[in-house]
């Protein structure tokens, strides 16, 4: 199993973003609290998040991590 982590605490990086907004794109129950800019916008008021992109064989998944 593989992971990438993006905390809001820190700069996105652009691959991290694409490959998030590739991954998102093909999750039919993402919505705009998954969105880079949405979790920034929370950061700003203190309220951070890490954003992981999972991946598991020919399994793939994201998720939002709340602190």
């Amino acid at each position: 199993m593989s992971s990438q982590l993006w905390t809001t605490r820190d700069p996105i990086d652009p691959a991290f973003e694409q490959a998030w907004r590739d991954r998102l794109s093909r999750a039919p129950h993402a919505n705009f609290g998954f969105d880079p800019a949405s979790l920034l916008h929370r950061a700003g008021h203190g309220k951070h998040s890490i954003a992981a992109l999972i991946e598991d064989g020919d399994r793939r998944g994201a998720m939002v991590l709340r602190e």
